[in-house]
């Protein structure tokens, strides 16, 4: 028997190649499905200021494989600081603005959605949020009901005096009762930047501090919630947080033993020491 070729006739237009270029057509008789939205988080990695600074995160490199136009985005704060409470712009849009009101890490998380309903992964990306001051102190709460006041003590200063900035005498710089400490001039003299009813926070800050020593102390505030609230304080020197605590306050004060110690800063080294609850 001879062996010999088989020949298989060919039909014209019966096969093609796509050219390159050409769209992706799916079989539609094959079970296929395309996947869900991707969202993509970036940021400048630039550090923000907190009380002055807006934080952006952008959406812009979520994709969808099906339908790229119809994209819908779902911004949120995933996690904040304590104390941390921030408006949001552009939630609905592909870039968000928000407006850190503490220092540290925030992280603002993503989902896009598209016209078909189908929804992504969540994506995040961190905000770190920097106070310029050298020393910043912040204080937050637990008790919606309670106000609290953060003390700042220069040199072991008398409670209430010009010496200890609270709420009670120590205002933002270029109002008439701005404390002065310290040489002449304002870098070195204290900045009360938020004070709130409402769990904080309460933040003081000094651009410059003089040499010398810097008391940090809480008090409850009188007629406010009797009852015990739980105080965090936070410490951040040059920028670097190197102090956080959380003390119960048992109710209203009646003198200065009322008051919580937490920690004392001593500069120029920004040096921090941990003090006992009943003084430092």
């Amino acid at each position: 028997m001879k062996r010999g070729l088989v020949l298989i006739p060919f039909l014209a237009g019966a096969c093609t190649n796509p050219e390159p270029g050409d769209p992706f057509v799916p079989d539609t008789d094959a079970d296929w499905t395309p996947g869900p939205p991707v969202a993509r988080c970036t940021t400048d990695g630039e550090p923000v200021q907190p009380q002055a600074g807006e934080a952006h995160v952008s959406g812009a490199e979520s994709h969808d494989p099906l339908t790229p136009s119809e994209l819908s985005y779902g911004w949120s704060i995933a996690s904040a600081p304590p104390g941390g409470v921030s408006a949001l712009e552009g939630d609905t849009s592909d870039e968000l603005t928000f407006f850190p009101n503490v220092a540290g890490i925030w992280v603002a998380q993503l989902v896009v959605s598209n016209g078909e309903g189908v929804v992504s992964a969540p994506c995040s990306a961190a905000v770190s949020v920097v106070p310029d001051q050298r020393l910043w102190v912040e204080l937050s709460w637990n008790n919606t009901n309670d106000d609290l006041n953060l003390h700042l003590l220069q040199n072991h200063a008398l409670y209430g005096s010009n010496g200890d900035c609270y709420a009670g005498n120590c205002t933002p710089i270029g109002t008439s009762s701005q404390l002065s400490w310290g040489a002449a001039g304002s870098t070195d003299d204290p900045i009360l930047l938020a004070s709130s009813f409402d769990k904080g926070p309460e933040i003081t800050a000094i651009v410059d501090p003089a040499s010398g020593t810097y008391e940090i102390a809480v008090d409850d505030a009188p007629n406010s919630d009797p009852g015990d609230t739980e105080a965090r304080v936070r410490v951040f020197v040059d920028g670097e947080e190197v102090y956080s605590d959380q003390r119960t306050l048992r109710g209203e004060p009646t003198n200065e033993g009322a008051l919580v110690w937490f920690a004392k800063v001593q500069f120029p080294m920004g040096t921090v020491t941990t003090c006992s609850p009943s003084g430092c």
